[in-house]
């Protein structure tokens, strides 16, 4: 009997220690879940960096989403099965499988989220500016929840008070108790003071600022295929009052737009030379560039679902096949003829090619006899590029000054208050690349001037941000919340205490 009784204890303890790893399994999954829905701008990137890696173009960052998504359910369902069983018997045990699976997953995705977040490299920021625009939503689930169950805090705490007087002073117990107390307290007060110290960057002082103005990443390359002559056009169409563009050489010297180092993502190049599939675009001649076809992959993908959701025409995406691969005389003539900013990404050629050392004074100089001076935005210094708009990376307030800096172009993951620093120094900013409604609304709060986007379709039929408030209003709301939903708790608590008395 004793043996039995010792089993069955040891049992209970071991059932409460796999509850404990169930709850650190489910907290674990809602990490991974998390972050992985909040980079959703970023998930075309990330599965052509999937599709890279394995080598067979398809959707593989649809199945790991299912994949991750059934994991997460696993690991709710785990934790709320455990609880249930401890909560009607004090005691649970599981089966063999959820003891083998939880570590199978936890180091699978552990493993996958290490390896997203070391490739994603800065735009692994729209993670924290994500939960910065949902943190009041976030902050009231918290509030509502605390509130919620407050009362029966409240009441554990009273029942262990007086468990602690009635056992004497044992100096190791009081202790205990006090900083359990003191834990509880800061975990529970954190998201009602948190409002006020945490505040969103669509909270404003004064007037919201004027929109930024758009400047069309590779074109409209979620409309179009990217830097291309289409791309251009619709960049146009939607607004944009410029367009970026990726620029390299060809082997006999013609510049030309393509953002990768191959052409294997954006031609038809395993088709037309298939023996060059993997070849850098550098290695090409520019007659041989112009035997591809640089716009059926869009039509065929449809990459960002722009045409399946109509903002492209099927009649308008069929036009698209045949695109070919434009010329930087091409696109200055185009940026001439629109009153555009041409924002220039150059990629020189590597070393060993014929133009390497000359590359750089081939481009400036085409540029500069372009006549669109100021209307170029551009990196460098040298002399070539004196009438054009000198474009630096982001450096405090007083280098930029120094350096005569006219434009910064950052990424957009800065902090609130290096933007803010910038709009009051009057220093215009440029930002790359912003893809989702949030990140914009945020930026345009905070005062940048002009954006670089793909989804021109969804950014420039704004006319304010999606969600903005004023400070005052915002305060006075977090008040209102903070005194409000607590006293509602414990009305309703002392309600139902009344009637069961009753």
């Amino acid at each position: 009997m004793m043996v039995k009784n010792q089993m069955k204890n040891k049992g209970i303890v071991w059932g409460k220690i796999w509850y404990g790893f169930f709850i650190l399994y489910f907290l674990n999954m809602l990490v991974v879940t998390t972050i992985v829905l909040l980079m959703n701008p970023l998930w075309y990137d990330i599965n052509e960096f999937l599709i890279g890696m394995i080598g067979v173009r398809f959707n593989w960052l649809a199945i790991i989403l299912t994949l991750i998504f059934l994991n997460f359910a696993h690991s709710l369902f785990l934790v709320i099965f455990h609880t249930i069983k401890l909560a009607k018997s004090g005691h649970t045990k599981t089966s063999i499988i959820n003891k083998i699976l939880p570590f199978i997953f936890l180091a699978v995705w552990d493993f996958a989220l290490n390896l997203l977040i070391s490739e994603a490299g800065s735009e692994i920021f729209i993670v924290r500016t994500q939960l910065e625009y949902l943190s009041p939503i976030i902050w009231l689930i918290l509030i509502i929840g605390i509130s919620s169950i407050s009362p029966l805090l409240y009441r554990k705490f009273a029942r262990q008070l007086l468990r602690v007087k009635n056992e004497g002073t044992k100096s190791w117990k009081k202790a205990g108790f006090v900083f359990g107390t003191i834990v509880i307290a800061v975990i529970c007060i954190f998201p009602f003071i948190s409002p006020f110290f945490l505040v969103p960057s669509t909270v404003v002082q004064g007037e919201i600022p004027p929109k930024p103005l758009l400047m069309a990443h590779r074109g409209a390359s979620h409309l179009a295929p990217e830097n291309t002559m289409a791309a251009a056009e619709q960049a146009v169409i939607f607004g944009a009052v410029g367009i970026e563009v990726d620029l390299t050489i060809s082997y006999d010297g013609i510049i030309v737009l393509m953002h990768d180092s191959t052409l294997r993502r954006t031609t038809d190049v395993g088709t037309v030379f298939p023996d060059r599939f993997n070849e850098p675009i550098t290695s090409f001649n520019y007659s041989e560039l112009q035997q591809l076809d640089a716009g059926s992959w869009f039509v065929d993908c449809d990459p960002f679902n722009t045409i399946s959701e109509g903002y492209i025409s099927k009649t308008t995406a069929e036009s698209y096949r045949g695109e070919k691969i434009p010329t930087l005389a091409e696109i200055i003539n185009f940026t001439r003829d629109n009153y555009l900013l041409l924002d220039i990404d150059s990629k020189g050629p590597p070393s060993g090619h014929p133009y390497y050392s000359s590359y750089e004074n081939i481009l400036l100089t085409q540029l500069n006899n372009s006549g669109l001076g100021k209307n170029i935005l551009i990196g460098s210094s040298q002399a070539l590029s004196l009438n054009m708009t000198y474009v630096t990376n982001a450096f405090p307030v007083d280098q930029l000054i120094s350096m005569g800096s006219e434009l910064v172009n950052t990424h957009h993951g800065l902090t609130n208050e290096q933007f803010k620093s910038y709009d009051l120094a009057g220093i215009e900013v440029m930002v790359w690349t912003v893809d989702s409604v949030s990140r914009f609304s945020q930026l345009w709060c905070l005062g940048v001037d002009l954006i670089k986007t793909n989804n021109l379709h969804l950014m420039g039929p704004l006319t304010k941000p999606f969600w903005s408030m004023k400070v005052i209003y915002y305060e006075v709301s977090w008040i209102l919340i903070i005194i409000l939903t607590p006293t509602l708790s414990f009305s309703i608590y002392l309600l139902v205490k009344k009637k069961v008395k009753k």
